[in-house]
C-alpha cells in the first residue's frame, strides 16, 4: 500500500487551477512584460461572475473525496486472505486519527465484510435493516476469508432474461382487436382501455366487460417491451368481446393452445 494513501485520498486540488499561469484578478493569461506597451487599458477590478466561473478568491477546494487509489489497492490485492490486507493498512494508516478513520470508513463502505452463504451456494450480504442481498463488487468470503470480487450482472442482461421468462399472452392485431390467451387457450378479442369505467361500457351496450392484464407485447420486434424502473409493467384492458380460435386461425398465427388445453 502506498504510504501516502491518505493524502491522495483526502486532499484535493483547488477549483479551476487548471488555468496555470493564469491571472487571478482578470483571468486572462499573463504576457510577457513589455514596458513599451500600454496596460492602462487592461481591468482592474474583478468581475462579479468570476467568483462563480471560478477564478478569483472564490477558488476553492473540492471536498469530495478521491476513492479510486483506495479501489485500485483492494482490488489489486483480491484472492489474498483480508486479515493480512487489512493488516497492511493498519501499517500506513492510524484508526486513531480522523483521516485515517476516515478512509476504514471508505474500506467499509467499499468491501462487504459480513456475509454468509446460503442453501443455493450464493454468497449473501448480511445487512441488519433490509433483506439479505447477492454480494456485488468486493466482499469477504465467510469461509476462506479470503478477499474476494464479483462483477455485478449488468442491468441490460437482467432486463433481456427477466423479459424472456414472460409469458406472452396479448398480441396487438388492428385498433382494438388483440389476440389474448386465457387459461391457456388463445382467443380473438377486442379490448377497451382500463382507463374506461365499466359503468361507461355498460352503458355503451357491452355487458359485464371482462378484466383482463397482460405485458405489452411488440409484434415487430417480437418481445414483450419493458416500461419503468421497478420491472415490467403489466397494461390492463377490458374484454368487450371475444372467440376463440381454429386451428386454421392459429396455424396461421403461429399460435398453439397449451396442450393440456387442447385435450
Amino acid at each position: 500500500m502506498r504510504s501516502d494513501m491518505s493524502k491522495v485520498v483526502i486532499e484535493r486540488p483547488r477549483h479551476k487551477y487548471w488555468k496555470t499561469l493564469g491571472s487571478v484578478k482578470t483571468g486572462q493569461r499573463i504576457r510577457r512584460y513589455d514596458e513599451n506597451n500600454e496596460y492602462d487599458d487592461l481591468p482592474k477590478r474583478e468581475k462579479y461572475s468570476m467568483h462563480w466561473q471560478g477564478g478569483g478568491k472564490s477558488a476553492g477546494k473540492c471536498f469530495s473525496d478521491l476513492i479510486g487509489p483506495l479501489l485500485r489497492y483492494l482490488r489489486s490485492n483480491v484472492g489474498r486472505p483480508w486479515d493480512k490486507v487489512y493488516s497492511e493498512m493498519c501499517e500506513h494508516l492510524d484508526f486513531r486519527k480522523t483521516i485515517g478513520r476516515h478512509i476504514f470508513e471508505h474500506v467499509q463502505g467499499i468491501v462487504s465484510l459480513h456475509c454468509s452463504m446460503g442453501e443455493d451456494g450464493k454468497i449473501y450480504e448480511l445487512t441488519g435493516w433490509r433483506p439479505d442481498r447477492p454480494v456485488e463488487g468486493l466482499y469477504v468470503h465467510p469461509r476462506t476469508g479470503l478477499l474476494c470480487w464479483k462483477g455485478a450482472v449488468a442491468r441490460k442482461k437482467k432486463v433481456r432474461a427477466q423479459l424472456a421468462a414472460l409469458p406472452v399472452t396479448c398480441i396487438p392485431l388492428s385498433g382494438d382487436q388483440y389476440h389474448i390467451k386465457l387459461n391457456g387457450i388463445w382467443y380473438l378479442a377486442e379490448l377497451a382501455a382500463a382507463s374506461r369505467s365499466d359503468v361507461e361500457l355498460q352503458a355503451a351496450g357491452h355487458k359485464r366487460p371482462e378484466w383482463f392484464e397482460c405485458f405489452p407485447y411488440n409484434p415487430k420486434l417480437k418481445k414483450i417491451e419493458y416500461y419503468g424502473w421497478g420491472g415490467p409493467h403489466k397494461r390492463h384492458y377490458w374484454i368487450l368481446s371475444k372467440r376463440q380460435l381454429s386451428a386454421k386461425e392459429l396455424k396461421a398465427a403461429k399460435l398453439s393452445n397449451d396442450a393440456a388445453q387442447d385435450k
